[in-house]
């Protein structure tokens, strides 16, 4: 795991949790939107919940859907094989329903 480094000065504090606030709902909208990357601003928020609040980096780490994806990342950067395919599935078979719909209109 990351080693946590709160912020001594209140106000970088407050400014990496906002910014931390702010990633979490684009990373939470992008596991909404197919074409939104999630889980990039998932991880640049927990990076910044680590040097502004540590109850939100934990929240973020041990979070049942994209806890584990995290942790990859803190350990050593790497993407599991696993998230990989099913990755490169959902771009084909979006891809797919695009391609179909779009000659399906025309």
């Amino acid at each position: 795991m990351s080693r946590i480094n709160i912020e001594d000065n209140k106000v970088k504090r407050y400014i990496f949790l906002g910014i931390g606030m702010i990633f979490l709902v684009l990373g939470v909208v992008g596991f909404i939107i197919p074409l939104m990357p999630g889980t990039i601003f998932l991880i640049l928020a927990s990076l910044l919940f680590a040097r502004s609040s540590e109850k939100f980096h934990n929240m973020i780490l041990h979070n049942k859907y994209v806890g584990k994806y995290i942790a990859y990342y803190h350990a050593g950067g790497k993407m599991p094989l696993r998230a990989k395919i099913i990755t490169v599935g959902m771009i084909v078979v979006s891809l797919t329903i695009s391609a179909v719909f779009t000659f399906w209109i025309n």
